[in-house]
């Protein structure tokens, strides 16, 4: 019965993050399989390894989509891996309009990997600022080197 239940709920996983990774809207997908998650449902139920793939994986459109879409606290894991060093205007406004999510990226710059971490509700967005760079980053959010 717990093995039945656990592949149930990673098949359910694996189709929401499908919907979301190939644009059909959560309520699209809830209208055609009936499935009642939000992205935080199938986001927390995950293992720290399926998280990571997750993270990696995601475009910033979809990491914006996500952002919109939040219902409850989560955090947004940007790995270094995922090579993003720098957040567009549209991630922070989405950042700034929804006070529940954190993001957590780690970046490679000038030889340097940095972690900054935006904590909910404190993202800032201006009309002025069309890409937020890693040391504007580091310098309003406090980001520590963690490799040299």
């Amino acid at each position: 019965m717990k093995k039945t239940k656990a592949l149930i709920s990673a098949l359910l996983t694996l189709a929401m993050c499908i919907a979301l990774c190939i644009g059909i809207s959560q309520s699209s997908a809830q209208a055609a399989t009936g499935w009642t998650l939000s992205p935080n449902d199938f986001y927390i139920k995950m293992t720290p390894d399926e998280r990571a793939a997750f993270d990696y994986q995601l475009t910033n459109v979809e990491r914006i989509e996500f952002i919109k879409n939040a219902k409850e606290a989560v955090t947004v894991k940007i790995p270094k891996k995922a090579e993003v060093t720098t957040l567009d205007k549209y991630f922070m406004k989405a950042l700034t309009n929804n006070p529940l999510v954190t993001v957590d990226l780690t970046f490679e710059y000038d030889g340097k990997t940095y972690n900054v971490v935006i904590p909910a509700g404190k993202a800032e967005y201006s009309e002025d600022i069309d890409y937020y760079g890693p040391m504007y980053l580091v310098g309003k959010y406090g980001g520590t080197v963690i490799e040299e």
